[in-house]
């Protein structure tokens, strides 16, 4: 309970910062996890090791940073992306909903639909537009490539 106590301490002290902290290493460890994930699955399923290992061939040429089959500089890239972009544009969007929106309506249901509406109809957009921008740039594709990646996700899942 002492953590707790402490880490909601820290969060009201230092908000920005303990979120940007915060998201880092949940971006990291989600990376680190869905890695791990899909490693297992690859070795539990030996009837797809023809294609399995083309593809695992493709990833060892791209990434020289493996570790126990992780792609460490992928993790980085997650774990940065988590502290320097992704918790900082959700903290200031959810501290603004939590001191201008929320206050406006006295009805529980009213806010919270509305807040889901706000969150996904405008910062959803964004958060992954700024995410695709980021992956894009860090795996040196071009500003072509990155706008066609924009354009096919956004339409996908908007």
């Amino acid at each position: 309970m002492n953590l707790i106590r402490a880490y909601s301490s820290w969060v009201d002290r230092k908000p920005y910062f303990s979120q940007s902290v915060t998201s880092a290493v949940l971006f990291g460890l989600g990376d680190l996890t869905c890695q791990i994930v899909m490693l297992n699955s690859n070795h539990s399923h030996p009837e797809s090791t023809s294609n399995d290992s083309t593809q695992q061939a493709q990833v060892d040429q791209k990434s020289k940073y493996t570790l126990f089959g992780i792609d460490m500089f992928r993790t980085t890239r997650m774990f940065v992306y988590g502290g320097a972009i992704g918790g900082p544009l959700l903290t200031v969007w959810h501290r603004f909903l939590a001191r201008k929106v929320a206050p406006m309506m006295s009805n529980k249901y009213t806010r919270a639909t509305t807040l889901v509406v706000l969150d996904q109809s405008l910062i959803a957009p964004t958060f992954l537009a700024c995410y695709l921008t980021y992956i894009g740039l860090t795996e040196r594709k071009s500003f072509p490539a990155i706008e066609d990646d924009l354009k096919r996700v956004l339409l996908l899942y908007l």
